[in-house]
């Protein structure tokens, strides 16, 4: 299942940028899984640089940041590139290996930063045949793993690399995981600085399985008494798969496994979506298949509160909004909004043993625990229905105007329009901006702030400094000497 990626922007700071300005920095974070994860920061300059220069890196800032998220959006929010000869990692590698390239290095060709899954990897540096720079960054380990399984196998030169992978270990952990011994302590074979060990034992687990730990230790025979064990998976000896394997594992040359299904976080994402889907089988969006059957026999305080409240609050904006999505009371449904992303490690156990069966269970006790609150789902359907069908029978409704005239502005590339208001008898046309047309002023009234600077000096002459124009006011908008929208045309 490809994890359903989403972007926010966190609250913005002010702090040094250039030589001697300012900006204001916008975190971008990509939130995928549950997890939040930062892709860049948007950097609007306010001084230091001409006008036109602080405009233009700002946008310059906007337009790369869009690219990074088509990128990420494209890969399932997998990794995107900074820059490099291919937008795919993997493409560059394949390049790479076809002409016998030889990778480059200042350091690391893998720089990891943050902590389990909320972490990610830089992948960069060049190649000593060719120029060709690189840079990608993974917010997936699966792919890190991926990325260094195929780097292995090609020729690389480091400028200042402190450390080297082991070498020789990963045969001898495979053969201790394959055998009955407990504990085991493995050494790559070399000497001096790049001198590596690794001990490992194993802990009996249910169904057959085994959680493993390690220590590491570089320029050592074996590591310190005092150290201490470190979690490094699960081991299956029914497939021979670890799971939830921790980067230790691969960073060390011991252990390489590219499957993503072994990652802790997609097998909470699929245990999610099969549970959701065992519940929507269940309840098929028919009220009729759960025991509560009136609102008498709801007894929650709270849910009945939440129900009341959305049927006083929200009923009717979110009738509006389901209108102006061309959605009808037909579309109206109640789905399972099951969420397991925390998956603790009982929970991971149980899914690695019998996924089928831990899913069933968790149905069961998500339709028994929720049945108040999923029935108060319908009802709060039935109030929004009611709600909609009251626009659909009101050709007069602002939301039909609405409508018309986003789908005017949504349908051309126009970053600005003529519009044409009534207010109070008078008429005025001018010039404005069109991103507040696009959007529902939700019974409220378009931004005269998007308005011409010379045009807004002649609607505050006309309406007064303080008007404000609603969709009702708009008798006419044109684009491009052509009109496409008309108050009345609609209806």
């Amino acid at each position: 299942m490809t994890p359903q990626v989403q972007f926010v922007e966190k609250e913005s700071y002010i702090s040094d940028y250039g030589i001697s300005g300012t900006g204001r920095y916008t975190p971008v974070c990509m939130v995928k899984n549950g997890r939040e994860y930062l892709v860049r920061y948007i950097v609007e300059p306010l001084g230091g640089d001409s006008p036109q220069w602080r405009q233009y890196d700002h946008q310059r800032g906007i337009d790369e940041t869009e690219q990074l998220k088509k990128q990420l959006i494209a890969t399932g929010g997998k990794y995107c590139k900074f820059f490099g000869r291919d937008d795919s990692p993997f493409d560059f590698l394949a390049w790479v290996q076809e002409n016998d390239y030889t990778l480059e290095a200042w350091g690391e060709l893998f720089i990891e930063s943050g902590k389990d899954d909320a972490g990610t990897t830089d992948f960069h540096g060049n190649l000593v045949e060719y120029s060709a720079a690189f840079s990608y960054r993974i917010y997936d380990r699966a792919t890190v793993i991926r990325l260094k399984k195929i780097t292995a196998e090609i020729k690389q030169h480091y400028h200042c690399k402190t450390r080297k992978e082991g070498s020789g270990m990963k045969d001898q952990f495979n053969g201790w995981l394959q055998g009955k011994k407990a504990h085991a302590i493995f050494t790559n074979g070399v000497e001096g600085d790049d001198k590596q060990c690794m001990e490992v034992m194993r802990v009996p687990a249910r169904g057959g399985l085994a959680v493993l730990y390690y220590k590491h230790e570089y320029r050592a025979d074996a590591p310190p008494l005092h150290a201490e064990f470190q979690y490094g998976g699960i081991y299956d000896k029914r497939t021979g798969a670890v799971y939830d394997q921790q980067y230790a594992l691969c960073m060390h040359g011991v252990y390489s496994d590219p499957s993503d299904e072994h990652t802790k976080s997609h097998m909470a994402a699929a245990a999610q979506e099969r549970i959701r889907g065992i519940v929507d089988a269940a309840l098929d969006n028919n009220r009729g298949n759960l025991r509560i059957k009136t609102i008498e026999d709801v007894t929650d305080k709270d849910t009945l509160a939440a129900y009341r409240e959305y049927v006083k609050d929200t009923a009717a904006s979110a009738a509006r909004k389901a209108f102006l999505s061309d959605d009808g009371p037909e579309d109206l449904t109640v789905c399972c909004d099951y969420e397991g992303t925390d998956f603790p490690d009982a929970d991971m156990l149980d899914w690695i043993v019998d996924a089928e069966g831990y899913c069933q269970h968790k149905a069961a006790e998500y339709l028994d625990a929720e049945q108040e609150r999923l029935f108060t789902e319908f009802l709060k359907n039935d109030a929004l229905a009611a709600e909609l069908q009251k626009i659909m029978d009101d050709p007069n409704h602002e939301a039909y105007m609405v409508k018309a005239i986003i789908a005017a502005i949504q349908g051309r590339d126009c970053r600005s329009v003529m519009v044409t208001v009534e207010i109070g008898g008078k008429e005025l046309t001018f010039c404005t901006a069109t991103g507040s047309l696009r959007c529902d002023p939700e019974g409220s009234y378009y931004s005269s702030l998007q308005i011409a600077a010379p045009d807004r000096v002649r609607f505050e002459e006309a309406f007064g400094r303080s008007a404000e124009y609603y969709p009702a006011n708009i008798t006419k908008i044109t684009y491009s000497r052509a009109v496409i929208y008309t108050r009345g045309a609609q209806q």
